[in-house]
């Protein structure tokens, strides 16, 4: 637990980023590096110019490979974690960027085989759902303020690869692409063996579990429209106004990005409360004036058109891999279940958006429809789906109640309760110290307090310091030991 008082809070905060976070937990940003320089410069295939729906074959094969594996993998393991199989994790990393090289076969090398291009697509989208899963388990095990930490800073590994993409191009800028996901296998691996900062929690039993896949697949097809909106932007952006080196709207990706990053450790750190319902309401008015200056047309519209739709789309990445993994710790799921499904309506939104400009580019340049018309009807649809899943919030957030167990004539809760209120009464516990110490006892995170009680991070901080150190206290199996000898066990 971080102990950090109300005047600490900025020396706590960069404690956090720069000795909490070490560099093999960043392994994921890896992962976003290879799709984004893949498919969104002209690095690897020098073609596309920096457009996704200008892509060969192989980039359809691979998009649409990705979404069914990653419904399926989970299915078929059947709350087994892909990551404890280590020939399944280790085909993540290596299986992707050999299928990389694969599609790249023909813009790097000058070998045209068109059959081994598309099943180095069909290995990609198997081998990098395989990944994006082991990495979701993992964030799951790791103890959840690195993870908080960890995955906002992710971000920044794209933003410095794109950045670099820039300047270098031919087969040794290409090849080192394609050895991103090989990197981002690797880091796993290591992250995997850091019994340190590993935590995992334990899957509550089948018949305590709260019914969750409703809820979960309502978010996805949020998440679909949300990703639908950003991709369609991606694509339908006339690159030419974009300012960048080597046909790529870099600055714009730039200044989005760490927009975002800044944004969403904000959002985490001192926020009353993470969200992701509060997400959706903020991301409205973002992405609808993202649409409005797409229809401008004009140089500066379509910059800020694309710094804000990069903004929406890095910001809501990393809250909702945040928000799914708190899900994960609340030990309702299995992690693969969560991270897969979520990830495969966004990669379905993905798949939807970038076709969509696709197919509609001819008839928007042949003036057979306005580009205007679409974003009015891509904005209306976009904001009937999210008011949709707005009105069902009342489950996922409060999914979870303490298990009643029998003991004694009185059920846990109570036995909990009577705890409680002795070691207030014997330590000079604060009613909201009291009501921490409840929710510390059977096992809530800080994050989950905060969002409960509607408090900052650094209010709930300070309250469980002061908790344990009234209590005589160092960590949480003290606070458990604490609990089972006033329980006489």
């Amino acid at each position: 637990m971080r102990e950090k008082g109300s005047n600490e809070v900025s020396g706590g905060f960069l404690k956090d980023l720069t000795g909490r976070v070490k560099f093999r937990y960043l392994g994921l940003g890896f992962l976003w590096a290879w799709i984004y320089a893949t498919w969104m410069t002209p690095a690897v295939f020098p073609k596309s110019a920096g457009l996704t729906v200008q892509n060969d074959i192989s980039w359809l094969i691979s998009c649409g490979t990705v979404v069914p594996a990653l419904f399926l993998i989970p299915l078929l393991m059947k709350g087994r974690d892909v990551s404890s199989v280590p020939w399944f994790r280790r085909l993540g990393g290596i299986g992707t960027s050999i299928g990389a090289i694969m599609m790249a076969a023909e813009p790097l090398f000058g070998i045209e085989l068109p059959a081994v291009a598309y099943l180095g697509g069909i290995l990609t989208g198997v081998a990098s759902a395989l990944l994006w899963i082991c990495w979701g388990e993992f964030s799951g095990k790791v103890d959840i303020e690195i993870s908080e930490v960890a995955v906002p800073c992710c971000v920044a590994v794209p933003l410095v690869i794109l950045f670099s993409t820039s300047f270098f191009s031919g087969v040794v800028g290409g090849l080192a692409i394609c050895l991103l996901p090989l990197v981002s296998g690797i880091l796993l691996e290591f992250s995997l063996e850091d019994e340190e900062a590993l935590d995992p929690v334990p899957l509550m039993p089948k018949d305590e579990r709260p019914p969750f896949m409703k809820d979960f697949i309502r978010m996805g097809i949020g998440s679909l429209a949300v990703y639908a909106c950003i991709s369609f932007v991606w694509g339908a952006t006339s690159y030419p106004n974009v300012v960048g080196w080597g046909g790529t709207p870099v600055f714009p990706f730039l200044i989005g990005g760490v927009l975002a990053i800044i944004v969403s450790l904000l959002s985490i750190y001192f926020a009353r409360s993470l969200n992701l319902f509060g997400l959706y309401r903020w991301l409205i008015p973002i992405i609808l004036f993202s649409l409005l200056c797409l229809t401008i047309g004009r140089a500066w519209s379509s910059f800020l058109s694309y710094t804000l739709i990069t903004v929406a789309q890095f910001g809501f990445d990393i809250i909702v891999w945040v928000y799914f993994t708190r899900i994960i710790r609340k030990g309702i799921c299995p992690a693969g279940v969560a991270i897969g499904v979520n990830r495969g309506f966004v990669q379905a939104g993905v798949f939807a958006g970038s076709m969509c400009a696709s197919w509609l580019s001819l008839p928007i340049n042949d003036q057979v429809v306005s580009l205007t018309f679409i974003c009015l009807v891509m904005a209306c649809l976009f904001v009937t789906v999210v008011l949709s899943v707005l009105t069902q919030r009342e489950k996922l957030e409060h999914a979870i109640d303490p298990a009643k167990v029998a003991q004694g004539g009185i059920d846990a809760d109570q036995r909990i309760d009577l705890i409680c209120e002795q070691l207030a009464k014997r330590y000079g516990l604060t009613d909201r110290e009291r009501q921490i110490l409840g929710y510390l006892a059977v096992g809530r995170s800080l994050p989950y307090i905060r969002d409960e009680l509607v408090l900052s991070k650094n209010t709930v901080d300070t309250h469980a310091k002061n908790l344990y150190r009234k209590l005589g206290i160092h960590s949480r199996q003290e606070l458990i030991d604490l609990f089972d000898e006033g329980s006489g066990r």
